[in-house]
């Protein structure tokens, strides 16, 4: 008991040494951020008294805790879909519950055509063209669905 007692504190003593250092960008913001929330539930801190005890403004510590909205595997999906971690904290950043924050104009497009197409079914006038308009449509998403599939794939 002693043992693991020793072990854990030498790991919060890693931790709190690795704080100094979380300045450098080459940190994974992910990591980051688990590794204050650690410190300030082991430490039974608020991120004011955590700011001014090791010397980081509490906007700093708020914005690096940001990653704590999402869970590893998200930003893990994240990362590997390509995005960097600067737009994924620029997404987190702006979150807002109305309207959603997407990470990419293509993402925003996509989901404003899909509203503008599911609110508007009820009430549209078609010719005798939107059959061919709507399979051209569903043809290219399926083309860029594919190229998607294989990018994560490769």
């Amino acid at each position: 008991m002693e043992e693991e007692c020793m072990q854990g504190e030498v790991v919060h003593k890693l931790q709190l040494n690795y704080v100094f250092d979380l300045q450098k960008n080459k940190i994974d913001p992910f990591e980051r951020a688990l590794i204050i929330r650690n410190i300030l539930n082991k430490e039974g801190l608020s991120i004011r008294s955590f700011s001014t005890k090791y010397g980081f403004s509490r906007s700093t510590i708020e914005d690096w805790l940001l990653f704590d909205k999402i869970t590893e595997e998200d930003y893990k999906k994240k990362l590997k879909a390509g995005f960097t971690a600067k737009e994924i904290y620029r997404a987190l950043r702006t979150r807002k519950k109305e309207p959603p924050v997407y990470l990419t104009d293509l993402d925003r497009m996509l989901a404003e055509c899909s509203t503008k197409v599911r609110c508007g079914l009820s009430k549209a006038k078609f010719s005798e063209k939107t059959p061919s308009i709507i399979s051209e449509l569903q043809n290219n998403l399926n083309r860029y669905l594919i190229k998607i599939e294989r990018g994560r794939r490769g």
